[in-house]
């Protein structure tokens, strides 16, 4: 029997924010073979919803406000600042999906001189040299969520009773470009946003 594998793709926005197959044909003499792919699609996934039980098609995580000085002192490693929970709940799974897993990307924001997400600062008023980091925050895994690179470990969740979760921590962070005294943090508003896609076993 195959494994089952399916894909969903959503955005987060945080405020205050498939693989592919390349084939190339040149001319001359060649070896020829063929490569025969297998695997398999279930129809049914699972109901995506947040912490709020609002459906997660297109979620929007509000951050608190913090003072330019404590972002400055922060670090991956401390954990960042402003730290917000949130969750991302999956229900009704379909018949034999036990296992699933979500990966983070963003194409426009990811940062990936350390893993996280820069902020939009080209919109008006938009604050300078700030990150959003994300953290694991599950019973198994509490590693940073390493956007936009492969050597990210995707969190894991473990199916019951066709329900799970995985949950998250996001907080605030300089970002690797940021210097004190020559390349400083401008205040400002906040807002980057990444895609999360979810697989199911």
């Amino acid at each position: 029997m195959f494994k089952k594998i399916s894909w969903y793709k959503k955005n987060i926005a945080i405020v205050m924010a498939c693989s592919s197959l390349s084939a190339a044909v040149w001319a001359g003499d060649a070896d020829v073979g063929i490569i025969t792919f297998t695997g398999g699609v279930t129809a049914e996934t699972c109901k995506i919803s947040t912490s709020n039980g609002t459906a997660a098609s297109n979620m929007t995580l509000v951050m608190p406000v913090v003072a330019k000085d404590d972002i400055s002192a922060a670090t991956i490693d401390s954990g960042g600042v402003g730290r917000t929970f949130f969750d991302i709940s999956l229900s009704n799974c379909g018949a034999g999906i036990n296992d699933a897993k979500i990966a983070f990307s963003s194409e426009q924001f990811a940062d990936v001189t350390d893993g996280t997400l820069r902020n939009d600062d080209t919109m008006e008023g938009g604050a300078k040299n700030v990150n959003i980091v994300l953290f694991n925050n599950s019973n198994s895994q509490t590693s940073q969520v390493i956007i936009g690179r492969p050597d990210d470990t995707p969190q894991d969740a473990i199916l019951t009773d066709s329900s799970g979760s995985f949950s998250f921590v996001a907080a605030y962070v300089p970002s690797a470009q940021y210097q004190s005294g020559t390349n400083e943090i401008v205040p400002g508003k906040i807002s980057t946003n990444a895609t999360f896609s979810i697989s199911y076993y």
